[in-house]
Order: structure tokens, then sequence, then C-alpha cells
């Protein structure tokens, strides 16, 4: 799962090899952590002065004007939402932003919330905790995801991925559709200004995803009908 990634990517990071097998021998199964990793989302060309520049907006899925509106949207309420007085700012300060998911219904918005005993909620779990108060299961269009450090891309945490990838898959069985949507990383200055985007997508971006799918058809099954009734 997704926690377990980040764990074992702090402690042994990603140059070794995990092995299956049984006590008793046999056939032993052997994958490179890198295999259950990504952390190279495709660059996407913002720079005004190009031509290409309208093509970039449009994969987007929006104009120029409203995705930065969103990214200073995503920044502001993600700096209300925060609730951290416990984290050092200078240990992976990559690892600290701030989230907005774009739903068929409306914006949900979220910010890390950390205690003393850190087991904390991350910005994008957040986002989809406000989702799901909401009882938002109309599905994801986008999620735009920002550093909260001027010139730093954010890097997301696997377990945070994990609960987004959930989030997609809940609104996936309630519309019995089957959608990969767009994840848009963002860089900024320290006046807000957009410097850097990286783009890659839901699934994508935590591969050999574990979800309830890993135990059977039955178990999905179950878990739409529980969502479907939610939403009557």
């Amino acid at each position: 799962c997704g926690n377990c990634r980040d764990i074992m990517r702090d402690t042994f990071g990603t140059n070794f090899e995990i092995a299956s097998g049984t006590p008793e021998g046999g056939l032993a199964v052997v994958v490179p952590m890198s295999t259950f990793t990504f952390d190279t989302p495709e660059e996407v060309n913002i720079n005004p002065r190009r031509r290409k520049s309208l093509q970039v907006y449009s994969a987007l899925g929006m104009s120029k004007s409203d995705f930065k509106e969103l990214v200073a949207k995503t920044i502001k309420e993600g700096k209300f939402l925060t609730n951290d007085p416990y984290c050092p700012p200078n240990i992976h300060p990559e690892r600290r932003y701030y989230a907005t998911i774009v739903t068929n219904r409306g914006l949900h918005h979220g910010g890390r919330d950390v205690m003393a005993e850190y087991h904390p909620i991350y910005a994008l779990r957040d986002a989809v905790r406000q989702g799901r108060r909401e009882d938002d299961s109309s599905g994801i269009q986008s999620v735009i995801v920002v550093a909260e450090d001027p010139y730093m891309m954010p890097d997301v945490m696997y377990k945070d991925r994990q609960h987004l990838l959930e989030f997609n898959l809940q609104g996936e069985l309630v519309e019995g559709n089957e959608k990969d949507p767009p994840v848009f990383l963002v860089s900024h200055d320290e006046e807000g200004k957009i410097v850097q985007v990286g783009k890659t997508s839901v699934k994508e971006w935590i591969p050999l995803a574990f979800s309830p799918a890993n135990f059977g058809d039955e178990f999905v099954k179950y878990l739409g009908g529980y969502h479907r009734n939610r939403t009557k």
C-alpha cells in the first residue's frame, strides 16, 4: 500500500529488491522497489511566449487564467487548512504541499493536519475527507497539488496517492465508468507565480496499486453497493 512505500523508501531508498516466497521453498518472486514508485511526471511547457501555450492549457482542461486562479486558490485554502506546529521546516520541505480535487460537483481543498503523536493527515487525504463529508461521488475531473515552499516541486506521499486512488475508485463505482484523471504538480515563486508544472495521473502515480480489487471481484462489488447506497 502507499503507506508501506513511504516507510520503505525512507528506510531503504529505492535501490533494493523485494523477494516474496514461502518458508517451505519453491518459486519466489523478486521485484525491484523502483517498480512500486513513480517520480517522473511529464513536464508541461507553460511559457506564454511559446506557440503551443494554448495547447498546453487546453490539455490542462481549463484556460490559462482559470488554471492560475485555481493554483492561487489552492495555496490560499491550503494555508488556511494546514495545522502543523511540529514538522521542522528544513526536513523534506518538498513533502509539504496543498491540494485541490476538482470533481464534477465542485472543488475540495486540503492541507496537512499534524499532531504531537505524528500520524498526520496529508493534504490530499484532507481534500478527500472534504469531498466525502459533502457526499461527493460525482467523479474526479482533475487534481492540483502545489508545493508550499517556492521554487520546489511537490513530492507527494504515497499514502496520499493511495487515498486519492480510492476516492477515484469510489466515483468509478458510483458512475459505472473507469477514469484516470490528470494530476498537476505545481511549483511557484515567492509571489505565487507559476514557474513549473508537471503532469501525471491518479493511476500512473502509484504503480501496481493496492486496492479492494486485490482481494477479488466480490470485494469491489460490495464496495460499489456500499457507495451507491450512501448516495441515495
